[in-house]
């Protein structure tokens, strides 16, 4: 009796299954684009994966036109005329799943990943002022003190002589510029890549097999909601971790907890508008995330 329960529950989940992938085959069956994604999301996500998805989607965009199937529920636009349509003001159009995948903490939002649009204008209209920089007297201080560090640097360690070559990677040290920049600007002093000339906490490093995940996770969807899960919970960073987003988890949490303070100095920077503006602990946590 059980075994037959068992098959026929078995049965009903897999008719179940083979009428959602019919009924979201069909919704999007008029666009152009590969029969094949129009079942599953896998194949972007390979293609994601691979590192040629931009040249992937370029063939796809030359084989079926402007606006391609991707996925079950996922197109590819690159009309101007639609993309205008779907970005302007009181558009119907609202940010899909996607958007989770740029989430720190699987569980909590940031101005990137926000979906909700009420909530997003919200957001953006507390942070405004910060991200002009009219709070902070403009960004121009910041960036040439930066920028006269990167001199500093280059003039110390790698100009080169008659006897002695020293060779620069430009592109890293650019790297460590845009790094110093921002935390200059957000937070009101240097993080010190340009200083120690280092991969600091290894955040580049991290970084860079960061955002691959990224890339394949936002592709799958139903991946995306199983993120602040176990076991892909426990995968993670934590505050306890000693480098990558871990680490930068452990600053968020004592920079913030700092700057709220009781009787803590004001500071003149972004932070200080969006803690003037209203932002909650978290939200300000967040925007650490983002603005590293």
């Amino acid at each position: 009796m059980l075994t037959a329960t068992v098959l026929i529950a078995a049965l009903v989940a897999t008719l179940m299954l083979v009428a959602t992938r019919v009924r979201n085959y069909y919704r999007l069956a008029h666009v152009p684009g590969p029969k094949r994604m129009g079942f599953t999301n896998l194949f972007m996500a390979r293609k994601m994966y691979s590192g040629r998805m931009h040249y992937d989607l370029l063939d796809l965009n030359k084989s079926y036109g402007p606006i391609v199937r991707t996925g079950p529920n996922m197109l590819m636009v690159s009309d101007a005329d639609v993309l205008r349509h779907m970005s302007a003001a009181r558009s119907e159009y609202t940010r899909g799943p996607y958007y989770k995948a740029v989430r720190i903490n699987p569980d909590q939002d940031n101005i990137f990943s926000m979906t909700d649009d009420i909530i997003h204008k919200e957001l953006k209209s507390k942070m405004g002022l910060g991200y002009s920089g009219r709070d902070m007297g403009g960004f121009e201080p910041g960036i040439d003190k930066q920028i006269a560090a990167f001199v500093r640097l280059i003039e110390c360690k790698y100009l080169s002589t008659a006897t002695d070559y020293r060779p620069m990677d430009l592109a890293r040290k650019c790297n460590y510029f845009a790094l110093d920049v921002i935390s200059e600007l957000g937070f009101g002093a240097a993080f010190g890549f340009l200083a120690e000339d280092r991969d600091l906490y290894s955040y580049n490093e991290m970084t860079r097999k960061f955002f691959p995940f990224v890339m394949f996770m936002s592709s799958v969807p139903v991946l995306l909601s199983m993120l602040g899960k176990w076991p892909l919970s426990a995968l993670g960073p934590t505050a306890g971790d000693s480098a990558g987003f871990g680490r930068l988890m452990q600053f968020a949490a004592s920079f913030v907890d700092g700057r709220l303070a009781p009787g803590s100095k004001r500071g003149r920077d972004m932070m200080q508008s969006f803690i003037d503006s209203g932002l909650t602990r978290d939200e300000l946590m967040q925007e650490v995330f983002v603005e590293t």
